[in-house]
Parts: structure tokens; C-alpha cells; sequence
């Protein structure tokens, strides 16, 4: 495998890791509550634009699972994506507007 394409897959895989992305999420989802959310006057809502499909979906999802699991409320995800996204051994997702707000 060519080191330019070895790299792109590695750093895709890296990227797109379970625990990269908790630890990530983490570190959003706690600085937009402690320095954030106070700002804001109203229907906060964490924002993120990851760089592709895939990306948004396991963002969206960890973000959901994240507030869900620490039970703050007030708090909404909102991924910026929309369109289909087929991954390695995944069904086949759509986003729709619902998923978004």
C-alpha cells in the first residue's frame, strides 16, 4: 500500500474511533456547558460540522447518547449534514430533518 494512501486510512480510522470520538464529544458537550450555554438565551443546541457523512452520524449518535447519559437537559445536538451514508458493515443511513432538531 502507497504511505500517502496507508496514512489517509489510518488517520480516517483513527478519526472515526468509538473512544476518539466519546473523548471528543466529552470535551464539547462539558465546555459548551460550563462556558457556553449561560451565553446563549435560549434553545441551546450543540453544534458540529464533521468533515464526512459517517462522521456526522457516529458524531450525532454519541452526542444524543452523551447528554442522554449524564442527564442534562436544555442541551440538543445538531449535526451538520444531511444526504445518505453508507459505511463498512452498516445498513444503509438517511438522515432526515427530524434527526437534526
Amino acid at each position: 500500500m502507497p504511505r500517502k494512501k496507508a496514512a489517509k486510512a489510518l488517520t480516517r480510522y483513527l478519526e472515526l474511533h468509538p473512544v476518539n470520538i466519546d473523548q471528543v464529544v466529552s470535551v464539547i458537550v462539558e465546555h459548551f456547558r460550563l462556558y457556553v450555554l449561560h451565553e446563549l438565551g435560549g434553545g441551546p443546541r450543540l453544534w458540529s460540522s464533521p468533515g464526512r457523512g459517517l462522521a456526522a452520524v457516529k458524531y450525532k449518535l454519541t452526542f444524543d447518547r452523551y447528554i442522554k447519559d449524564n442527564g442534562y437537559t436544555g442541551i440538543r445536538s445538531l449535526v451538520a449534514f444531511s444526504g445518505t451514508v453508507e459505511g463498512p458493515g452498516r445498513p444503509r443511513l438517511v438522515l432526515h430533518r427530524g434527526v437534526h432538531e
